[in-house]
């Protein structure tokens, strides 16, 4: 498997396609930087949500999921991190990954405030020319004033919270050629077995 790198002519391509993908369109491979917001309702199936409830997913140039048509068949490789910007207590903030509705699952959970914000890498399966709804939980935010349990670090969350700076980073990993060489020339080989066996 390696990341998939489109040509400049199939990237314009994939521009037009994700056009009608939805006004939060991108682009595979590329990085974006959407907000977790108050104002922006938290992705179905959201778990682990604090007791100010279901608020916290994505906005990017609207609210809403990020879209996007796959280059290829393939894993789409996800890289989620937090930033440093806004107050100290932002570092530390945790987020849940979903692709398609599906949880892939929470950042790190590291302690508010401290000096290594939380991160993570998530891998799916998705099939060429297929569109797909990429979005994040922001799970700290529904926690304002009370305290995180321990898997997201723990603490106590000021009650004038706000979101940490999200960077996201969407690429491919697909078969390589070669890969695909192998493996036919391995069911060529046990059907040939096979066959011999047969006759034989």
């Amino acid at each position: 498997m390696k990341q998939y790198l489109l040509p400049a002519a199939a990237v314009l391509g994939l521009v037009s396609a994700n056009a009608n993908a939805g006004p939060n369109a991108v682009v595979v491979p590329g990085t974006y930087t959407p907000i977790a917001s108050t104002l922006t309702p938290s992705p179905a199936g959201s778990t682990g949500l604090g007791p100010l409830g279901l608020f916290g997913g994505i906005t990017y140039a609207v609210i809403g999921p990020l879209t996007f048509t796959a280059p290829a068949t393939g894993n789409l490789v996800a890289t989620v991190a937090g930033c440093c910007a806004g107050a100290p207590a932002t570092i530390g903030d945790v987020f849940q990954v979903f692709l398609d509705g599906v949880s892939l699952g929470f950042t790190s959970g590291v302690p508010l405030g401290g000096p290594t914000p939380s991160s993570g890498t998530f891998e799916a399966p998705i099939t060429a020319g297929v569109t797909y709804t990429f979005d994040i939980n922001d799970q700290i935010l529904s926690y304002a004033g009370t305290a995180t349990p321990d898997p997201y670090g723990g603490g106590l969350v000021p009650a004038n919270f706000g979101p940490s700076a999200l960077t996201v980073t969407l690429a491919e990993l697909v078969p390589e050629p070669a890969s695909f060489g192998l493996l036919a020339s391995a069911l060529l080989g046990l059907g040939l077995l096979r066959r011999r066996r047969i006759s034989g």
